[in-house]
């Protein structure tokens, strides 16, 4: 019973860092299109005055203005 359960750590101790060089985050990153996601101040008047969007305590969701003409 003692011995495959050093046989299993050791294979895992073995293979984890395998794992983690089987990824490449550098390489997924740039060939990733680079969008502009900059958008001007945001003001939210869900609680009937005008806030800005760090100052209110809710969850947000935006929405655009073609996104809102659809959904009515």
């Amino acid at each position: 019973m003692r011995k495959p359960i050093c046989v299993l750590l050791a294979t895992s101790a073995l293979v984890a860092p395998l794992c983690s060089h089987a990824q490449s985050p550098a390489e997924q990153a740039e060939a990733a299109p680079q969008r502009d996601l900059a958008v001007g101040e945001i003001i939210v008047t869900a609680q009937k005055r005008e806030e800005r969007l760090n100052d209110v305590p809710v969850s947000i969701t935006a929405a655009s203005a073609s996104q809102l003409e659809m959904r009515a």
